[in-house]
C-alpha cells in the first residue's frame, strides 16, 4: 500500500481543495462524521446515518445498494440495553443499525414508530432525491477498508452520477494525516488519528485533523456565485501569503485585502469576513485616499464561526464608484503560537464566502 503524507492542506488532493458541492452527506460509521461535518458548515440538513451506528461495511454498501429497502421496517426493531441519553436504543436488525437519539423514552419503541417513521423517511427522500441528477456531491464514510471503499464508490457514482465521490476516513493510532494512494475512480481515502479510539476521551474525533481534511470544502449555497476566493476575488498580487494550520486565509497588517467587484456593477455583494486578531475591520472605496472616511466595521462581536473566530457580515450595492474596494484590519495584535513565543505576526482578516444576488 502507498501512502501520500499530508502536513497542511496543500497536500490534499485537489478534488478536496478547489471543488465545491451540491451536498455532504455523511454514510456514518458513528455519530462522528455527523457532528464534524455539522461544525465545519458542511451539512445542509438531516440525512439518515447522521446519528447512527451502522459500523459493519457490508451493512452500507447494502442499504445504498438498494435504495435503503426495507429500512426501519417495525417488524426488524428491537430494544437494546439501557441508554445513557434521553432516547432509547433501538436496532434495526435487517442492517444491524442502531439509533439511539431519535426514540424518544417517554413512549415504547412502537408508540413512538409511526412519527420516527415519517422522520427518518423525509431524511431518505432528500438523499434518493439526488440520484441521477450528477450534482457534486461528497459522501463521507468512517473506517472502512480499500475494497469495501471500491465496491461502495461504483455503487454511488452509478446511482449518483459521474460527479459524485466518496471520501472514507480511517482512524489510526499514530498522531499523522495521510492518504491512501488506491487509484479508485471518485473515491478518496484519509487516516487520520482519532482521539476517542486511541484515548477514550471524545468520541466527536479529533478536530484539528478533521479541520485540515475539510479546510477548503465548501457548499455552494454559501458561495452562491461559485466564485472561487482564492483564484476570482483577490487581486494576484495581493494574494494571501500565508494559511494557518486549518487552512484559513490570512495577511500581514499593512497589506491590504483588494477585491476588484467591478463585474458586479449594478448587483449587490455580501461577503463574510472573519478576524481573531483584529477589533475593527475597516472597509473602504479604492477612490477614497482617507482612510479616516472610510466605513467602519466592528467585528469582534460578530457570531463565532465553525473554529471560534469573530465573523461579520457586509452588504455592498456595487456602483461605479465601488468597484474596487479596500479591506482594512485596524486595532490588531500578535498571536501566540503553540509554544507560547510571540512570533510578532499580526493577522488581518479572511475573506469566508462571497455571495452575488440582483
Amino acid at each position: 500500500m502507498e501512502y501520500i503524507d499530508v502536513i497542511s492542506e496543500k497536500d490534499l488532493d485537489p478534488i478536496l481543495r478547489f471543488k465545491t458541492w451540491d451536498n455532504v452527506i455523511s454514510l456514518g460509521g458513528t455519530c462522528q462524521v455527523a457532528f464534524q461535518l455539522k461544525r465545519l458548515e458542511l451539512r445542509k440538513e438531516s440525512m439518515p446515518f447522521d446519528w447512527i451506528f451502522l459500523t459493519e461495511p457490508e451493512d452500507i454498501i447494502r442499504a445504498v445498494e438498494t435504495d435503503f429497502e426495507g429500512w426501519l421496517t417495525l417488524d426488524n426493531l428491537a430494544e437494546l440495553g439501557e441508554s445513557q441519553t434521553d432516547c432509547r436504543r433501538i436496532i434495526d436488525n435487517k442492517f444491524n443499525a442502531i439509533h439511539q437519539h431519535i426514540f424518544p423514552k417517554d413512549k415504547t419503541y412502537e408508540e413512538a414508530y409511526p412519527e420516527i417513521k415519517k422522520i427518518v423517511m423525509r431524511r431518505l427522500d432528500r438523499v434518493l432525491s439526488l440520484r441521477g441528477q450528477d450534482k457534486d456531491i461528497l459522501f463521507v464514510r468512517l473506517n472502512m477498508p480499500v475494497d469495501d471503499a471500491r465496491r461502495l464508490g461504483d455503487i454511488i457514482r452509478e446511482k449518483y452520477g459521474p460527479n459524485a465521490y466518496l471520501l472514507v476516513v480511517n482512524h489510526v493510532k499514530e498522531m499523522r494525516i495521510r492518504q491512501v494512494v488506491c487509484d479508485i475512480p471518485n473515491v478518496l481515502i484519509y487516516e487520520i488519528f482519532d482521539e476517542n479510539e486511541n484515548t477514550g476521551q471524545r468520541w466527536q474525533g479529533y478536530d484539528a485533523h478533521w479541520d485540515v481534511l475539510l479546510c477548503d470544502a465548501e457548499l455552494k449555497e454559501y458561495n452562491g456565485s461559485c466564485l472561487n476566493l482564492k483564484k476570482d476575488i483577490l487581486f494576484k498580487d495581493t494574494y494571501p501569503v500565508e494559511t494557518d494550520e486549518n487552512g484559513e486565509l490570512f495577511r500581514w497588517t499593512g497589506s491590504d485585502s483588494k477585491i476588484d467587484l467591478g463585474r458586479f456593477t449594478g448587483k449587490k455583494v455580501e461577503l463574510v469576513l472573519r478576524s481573531r486578531f483584529s477589533n475593527k475591520i475597516r472597509i473602504y472605496n479604492e477612490l477614497d485616499k482617507v482612510i479616516g472616511r472610510g466605513r467602519i466595521v466592528c467585528g469582534y462581536t460578530g457570531r463565532l464561526n465553525r473554529i471560534n473566530r469573530p465573523e461579520i457580515t457586509i452588504r455592498i450595492k456595487v456602483d461605479e464608484n465601488s468597484g474596487i474596494i479596500r479591506i482594512h484590519p485596524n486595532e490588531v495584535w500578535s498571536p501566540k503560537e503553540k509554544d507560547g513565543v510571540d512570533d510578532d505576526r499580526k493577522l488581518g482578516v479572511c475573506i469566508r464566502s462571497c455571495k452575488v444576488s440582483e
